[in-house]
């Protein structure tokens, strides 16, 4: 009986490091299965790579190429672009041997991509562009900046809103970073969670201020309901292999 997921999706609506973000902010447990660029879930031959998470955090994974570490067996799926995902309930890895083992924070894992992109990546520019600049930002009371492992010279962005709220244009204009290297960093503290609009709460809220007023979410989740008791029918088939 083919084992059906929780939630499905495609990276090029929600970026991996945006899914991992969210997997974390909900403290979500379950399976993560990241098929290859252009790969159908079913296909004769076709496995995908596949992330034991639990509450949140990252702790095994078998991958479809050598790993030596589950952190470097994570890496390359950032950079994929077209893949289909699922999220399933339970532990879905199978034997022990070729498995993974760790314990890896999804933040602060994003964080260290995002420096070695040195601005590489697009959706920089395309999420803090949708932003308006009178927008104001506050520090989430939750903490969530404390775990991304900011460098100091990063940390002037979140120095300046310790004094107060901020929009997103005054914490790149305060940093000593160059300002595209402080675009990312506001962009890294927006879609983890780490800073949310002024007068809107909850684990969303980081989302909901596109040009000024309720749009959309930044990450355009193209997920079902996660953990809904009675999912929909997967269109990406069954998990194989």
């Amino acid at each position: 009986m083919p084992i059906r997921p929780l939630a499905t999706g495609c990276l090029t609506h929600t970026p991996f490091a945006h899914l991992l973000l969210y997997l974390d902010r909900r403290g979500l447990s379950g399976t993560l299965a990241v098929w290859p660029d252009d790969a159908r879930p079913g296909a004769k031959g076709v496995r995908p790579d596949r992330i034991l998470v639990f509450e949140g955090r990252l702790v095994a994974g078998r991958f479809s190429a050598p790993a030596e570490s589950l952190s470097s067996g994570l890496l390359p799926l950032f950079e994929r672009q077209q893949a289909l995902f699922s999220f399933f309930r339970g532990d879905l890895l199978g034997e022990a041997r070729g498995r993974r083992t760790g314990s890896v924070e999804a933040p602060a894992l994003v964080a260290t991509v995002l420096r070695a992109s040195q601005g590489r990546d697009p959706w920089v520019n395309a999420t803090l562009d949708r932003v308006a600049d009178h927008v104001l930002f506050a520090l989430a009371e939750d903490g969530t900046w404390a775990r991304l492992g900011l460098e100091p010279a990063e940390c002037h962005l979140v120095d300046r809103l310790f004094v107060g709220p901020a929009s997103l244009p005054e914490l790149w204009s305060h940093s000593i970073l160059p300002r595209n290297r402080a675009r990312q960093v506001a962009y890294l503290l927006l879609i983890s969670g780490a800073i949310v609009p002024v007068g809107q709460t909850g684990l969303d809220a980081w989302g909901d201020a596109l040009e000024g007023r309720v749009v959309q979410r930044i990450s355009v989740l193209s997920l079902q309901a996660l953990g809904a008791p009675a999912p929909r029918p997967s269109p990406c088939g069954e998990l194989t292999g």
